[in-house]
């Protein structure tokens, strides 16, 4: 009992518990569980381990040897353009395309069977009175005389009769799927003419052509003027303003001012009855005669140059269009 009393006061004054300190995570009891941070006294090594850490990973580097070069991409090239002549453009579309319409004719007919009629009746009357019976006493010359005269006035009156009945009214351009008339050329023109009576209830006189058949005597286009100096347009400035302040300001005049302007636009359309200055002649091929048109009034396609493009006779150099 003494030898067990001294064992064990030997063995109690070993201690059974001993705090371990919190810094070995981990770390786990082979017995049984207990709080964290106590273990039981062994002479044996650890019965568990801390974890070791194992050596860092390292990154694989790539070397640019590794991989070849990429070949570099096309450049991008933008489609080619496509051009077309005006013509095929026209000939493409589904409908017909204005080209031309003629401005109001009035003053020129009506001077036109005015003057014509006067030379008619002139060479009518003075045919019957100077020439079928002539008064006596004349010499032999002068019925000779006045039947030339009268000859040369009654041409000179037909020539005035017939001015009108060769002005063109309109033109189209017709693509040949539309037209009822088979034909050879893609683009067809279609002239309206006026008629040499103008009745309101009859329709206009058409002409169906190729467009390749039509020629004109000059270009319907007419380039602009020069510009105009600073000095110049100053003036021009000045004048527009003294114009508004009259018509502002002097009011019982402007009808005598409105009637002169309407009389030189009168007198100016009396003229070209004579002189036919102003008109383009068109000549269509296989056809008599010669047709005109008006180049200093009404509408024309892009100022003309959308005829002067489709009728030949004439080289212009903006006869191809982008397509695109």
């Amino acid at each position: 009992m003494s030898a067990l009393s001294r064992g064990g006061a030997g063995f109690a004054r070993q201690p059974l518990l001993r705090t371990r300190p919190p810094s070995a995570p981990g770390c786990q009891s082979a017995i049984f569980s207990r709080p964290p941070g106590l273990q039981f006294f062994s002479s044996r090594p650890a019965l568990c381990k801390t974890a070791k850490k194992g050596p860092a990973r390292k990154s694989a580097v790539v070397k640019p040897s590794a991989f070849k070069a990429a070949a570099p991409l096309p450049a991008a090239t933008p489609p080619p353009k496509t051009y077309q002549s005006f013509t095929s453009v026209l000939a493409l579309r589904s409908s017909p395309t204005l080209l031309y319409q003629a401005p109001s004719h009035a003053v020129y007919i009506f001077g036109s069977y005015a003057f014509g009629a006067f030379c008619l009746a002139y060479a009518g009357y003075n045919f019957n009175a100077q020439y079928l019976h002539a008064p006596p006493g004349l010499a032999a010359w002068v019925p000779v005389a006045f039947g030339g005269v009268c000859f040369a006035m009654a041409c000179m009156g037909s020539w005035l009769v017939l001015g009108p009945s060769r002005l063109i009214k309109a033109i189209h351009a017709i693509p040949s799927t539309l037209s009822k008339t088979p034909s050879s050329s893609p683009l067809l023109i279609r002239i309206d003419l006026r008629r040499a009576i103008p009745l309101p209830f009859l329709p206009p006189r058409s002409i169906l052509v190729p467009s390749t058949s039509i020629s004109l005597s000059a270009p319907l286009y007419i380039p602009p003027p020069a510009p105009l100096t600073p000095a110049q347009r100053r003036e021009a400035i000045a004048q527009e303003a003294r114009q508004r302040e009259i018509e502002r300001t002097k009011i019982l005049t402007a009808p005598f001012r409105h009637f002169w302007y309407f009389l030189k636009r009168v007198m100016h359309g009396l003229v070209r009855v004579w002189s036919r200055e102003g008109f383009v002649k068109v000549k269509i091929d296989g056809k008599a005669g010669v047709w005109r048109i008006d180049r200093e009034g009404g509408w024309m396609l892009d100022e003309g140059r959308g005829i002067d493009r489709v009728v030949k006779g004439k080289a212009y150099s903006g006869g191809l269009i982008s397509a695109a």
